[in-house]
């Protein structure tokens, strides 16, 4: 799965800036949440086929709970999740509004998402975030920890994360770096709270925010 050559056939067919009209705007969401739900469903089918080295589970065991202002595990994992979401968020922020690599990484993705209404922008990070740490915190951690354990588990996914968003080359370099940083912090999440819920919702978080950013940042720039 590569999102950068998804981007680019994306614009080459007339879904990035130059594409006109709702329905084309439409189009464009669906399909990117259908290629999303997709993925979704082969990481939730190779969990039930091969649960022991591909299965996950959405909390697992974690010291969050017995803090004083988190009494269940559920309850630690949306509260690390938002925070984490929004501190990478903040981070995104920063790198796209002061530095040159950052800007111009925001023009392209701002070009390509232009026009998305506001529920499509929920949609996109929804399903975003559902299948994308399905199949990294989830299906290929299971895989790779089987073999290596935790710490190669989050050193392999990272790196696959990072490669998904640009493969380190060209004009995504920056997105592939960013990707694989976010990944890393992505990945903590999961090792720490044993299990999806807090990468799930750190990863909407951050697409949530990210995506009015930088279709907000690409408008300011146009005459």
């Amino acid at each position: 799965m590569n999102i950068a050559s998804r981007l680019d056939d994306a614009q080459d067919a007339g879904y990035g800036p130059c594409m006109n009209g709702e329905p084309s705007r439409t189009l464009f969401v669906l399909v990117a949440c259908a290629f999303y739900m997709m993925i979704l469903a082969l990481s939730l089918g190779a969990a039930m086929l091969w649960p022991e080295a591909a299965g996950y589970q959405w909390v697992g065991s974690s010291s969050w709970s017995s803090t004083s202002w988190a009494s269940s595990l559920w309850a630690s994992s949306l509260y690390w999740g938002l925070g984490s979401g929004v501190f990478i968020a903040a981070g995104s922020a920063l790198f796209a509004t002061r530095s040159h690599a950052g800007r111009r990484l925001a023009r392209m993705l701002g070009d390509a998402l232009a026009g998305t209404p506001w529920w499509g922008v929920l949609s996109l990070a929804i399903s975003a975030g559902l299948a994308e740490e399905a199949l990294f915190r989830g299906t290929l951690w299971g895989l790779t920890r089987a073999v290596g354990g935790e710490w190669a588990a989050l050193t392999a996914t990272s790196l696959v994360f990072g490669a998904a968003h640009g493969f380190f080359r060209g004009r995504f370099l920056a997105w592939s770096v960013f990707a694989l940083i976010a990944g890393f912090m992505l990945g903590g999440l999961r090792m720490v709270s044993g299990g999806m819920l807090a990468p799930v919702v750190a990863h909407v978080i951050v697409d949530a925010i990210n995506i009015p950013v930088v279709m907000r940042l690409t408008r300011g720039e146009r005459p």
